[in-house]
């Protein structure tokens, strides 16, 4: 396992696995929406999403470490957390989770200049019985498989190349993943963090930890405020001044959490590896082709806009 790990070819293919997963992804998303519709789509919404998550994100991920041999509990760093650990994750999820927000609330506010933006959600929970399965739907599984898939093999795989190299490339290809501007700058913000719990804590229940909080946190919040739920909200002058207040007081709370947690998990810090920038690597052709398909994707949801 170590010659494959600490080797350039590693991250070469994990880009085609990231690649790979993309493509199904995209081509299930149009088959659905073209031989299934809308409105199949929207009734058995939460036997799709479970769907991508375990056949679509899991299982290649699974494939990927059975060929090239990788053993689980090493590869994906599989360590228990601290209860302090676990305590200060949580603390700084709820306040990482409300600067996305605030991230994604501005991304929209810009993209309003162009024409109206639709902005969706989790939609609301109408019974306690929809509530706990929005909660493993949107909550549990995405934690668990998308983690693995991000924070596990990817961070993992680029690791090789440095600390600093393997965290950028995790949480730019979580936030690319989601293929959605109005959903880009929070994602990315919550993906460096994310990554950077798994390097302090040398675990990758760190990750899934933070991201069930975040996105149990976004299901509460439903549930919550069902009966105030819009479609859309409007993000003016003083609505964005305030968020914006809001996001420096919670920007605060987390550096502080965050200097409380570099000093309980300073023993679990791996040896730090050097940054080694491969030109090949990120110029690697699975690389362009996933951000040629992100930019088209991208231009045919700016031009929508300008129709409008």
């Amino acid at each position: 396992m170590g010659d494959v790990l600490n080797s350039k070819s590693l991250a070469a293919r994990t880009n085609l696995l990231v690649l790979f997963v993309v493509a199904i992804y995209l081509m299930t998303q149009l088959a659905a929406q073209f031989t299934l519709g809308q409105g199949w789509l929207s009734k058995n919404l939460y036997l799709f999403l479970v769907g991508i998550q375990i056949f679509i994100i899991l299982l290649p991920g699974l494939f990927f470490l059975r060929v090239h041999k990788l053993r689980s509990a090493v590869f994906l760093h599989i360590r228990k957390l601290s209860v302090t650990e676990a305590f200060l994750i949580v603390l700084m999820a709820g306040a990482s989770g409300f600067i996305a927000s605030v991230l994604n609330a501005y991304a929209v506010s810009v993209l309003e200049r162009l024409g109206p933006v639709k902005v969706g959600g989790i939609p609301a929970p109408e019974s306690i019985s929809e509530l706990w399965l929005q909660i493993f739907v949107f909550a549990l599984l995405p934690a668990v498989c998308e983690e693995f898939f991000f924070r596990g093999i990817i961070y993992r795989s680029f690791e090789s190349l440095g600390s600093g190299v393997a965290l950028g490339v995790s949480a730019i290809y979580f936030a690319l993943f989601h293929f959605d501007l109005r959903n880009f700058l929070g994602p990315l913000f919550l993906g460096f963090l994310i990554t950077w719990y798994c390097y302090r804590t040398n675990s990758i229940f760190a990750a899934v930890l933070a991201h069930f909080v975040n996105n149990l946190l976004a299901v509460l919040a439903g549930w919550f405020g069902r009966e105030t739920v819009e479609a859309s909200m409007v993000l003016d002058k003083d609505t964005l001044g305030q968020m914006f207040s809001l996001a420096c007081f919670a920007g605060v709370v987390l550096f502080i959490l965050m200097k409380a947690f570099e000093g309980i998990t300073r023993k679990k810090v791996p040896k730090k590896l050097q940054n080694s920038f491969s030109v090949s690597i990120v110029l690697h052709w699975p690389v362009c082709l996933f951000l040629c398909t992100y930019v088209i994707i991208g231009v045919v949801f700016l031009s929508s806009l300008l129709k409008q």
